[in-house]
């Protein structure tokens, strides 16, 4: 279980890569985990491996306080044609 908003970024980041999708909705609130399917979390992933080529690196996590709200995570991702960011909104409660 990742212990900072940094941790948690990095893990998200980790299981996209890994192409562990399934486990991804168990990182979001019991309420929000039906709009972020497996399926979803797939086709967004794919289409910007499609679009970029394969993950060449992964950078460290960059967190902004997001107000009493949380953290905002940026991890930002080199691919052979380019680079995307992964965003991760982290609860103040984690």
């Amino acid at each position: 279980m990742p212990t900072s908003p940094a941790d948690t970024g990095a893990k998200l980041v980790e299981l996209l890569r890994a192409g562990r999708f399934a486990e991804i909705p168990d990182m979001f609130p019991p309420n929000l985990r039906v709009l972020v399917t497996p399926e979803t979390m797939r086709a967004a992933w794919q289409a910007e491996l499609d679009r970029h080529g394969a993950v060449s690196s992964i950078g460290e996590p960059v967190i902004e306080l997001a107000g009493a709200t949380g953290t905002l995570v940026r991890v930002p991702v080199t691919l052979a044609g380019g680079a995307v960011t992964v965003l991760a909104s982290v609860p103040a409660a984690g």
